[in-house]
């Protein structure tokens, strides 16, 4: 089984960075990917999404859209608040939802990434009510929840940091490029590779072109 790609923050996390965190920059962004990877996972703000971006995302069959959180406050490492129920979860997790409705080929969108991977078992519970059927985590995802998601029926798909999370530079510069390839040939199960898109995007996308370029072989 190849490599599940996962790349978060898609259009971008701060609005006073939005002059270089926009569409046409993440085309160039995605023009890298496609010379690597047949389809990925993509973090998809609902606040920042504007409706050209939700057409492209509609036409672009390589992406596979997942909600990343509904606000993605950076003020919060929790998306949702403690004092939110889980039928107020679950309300904001279908309205949130449902301008993405003829993305994924027309299918539901079915995967949720928690802004700073923090998530608890309320949202879990409100995601699996709502019909989601993955969840991801990542450094700042607490075991608890981890081993909840998949009590109650939801895969829970983690990248564990350093070799599945981070930036395209620093991995390939630690030498995790090979590590990637020898881990997937010896577990080639769920891994699944981290990127944020506009992390790459402030780096120079060569870094990426050059990392993927690389690992090219576990997509």
């Amino acid at each position: 089984m190849s490599v599940t790609l996962r790349v978060d923050d898609f259009p971008g996390t701060k609005p006073e960075e939005f002059w270089k965190h926009n569409l046409d920059n993440y085309k160039h962004f995605d023009d890298v990917l496609a010379k690597y990877v047949p389809e990925y996972v993509l973090g998809v703000i609902p606040k920042y999404t504007t409706e050209e971006m939700v057409r492209y995302l509609e036409q672009n069959s390589r992406i596979r859209v997942a909600l990343h959180g509904v606000e993605h406050d950076e003020r919060y490492p929790n998306e949702f608040r403690e004092f939110e129920t889980e039928e107020q979860i679950f309300n904001k997790l279908v309205s949130a939802r449902q301008p993405f409705q003829k993305c994924n080929g027309a299918f539901d969108v079915v995967d949720y990434i928690p802004p700073h991977n923090v998530i608890d078992r309320k949202t879990l519970d409100a995601l699996k009510l709502a019909g989601f059927k993955r969840v991801y985590g990542g450094p700042g995802t607490e075991p608890d929840p981890w081993a909840y998601a998949n009590e109650i029926g939801l895969k829970f798909l983690y990248s564990h940091h350093p070799l599945w999370y981070g930036r395209s530079d620093e991995l390939f510069s630690r030498d995790k490029a090979q590590d990637v390839i020898l881990q997937q040939a010896k577990y080639p199960g769920e891994n699944v590779l981290t990127l944020h898109w506009p992390w790459e995007w402030n780096i120079g996308l060569h870094n990426l072109d050059v990392f993927l370029h690389t690992i090219a072989e576990v997509f």
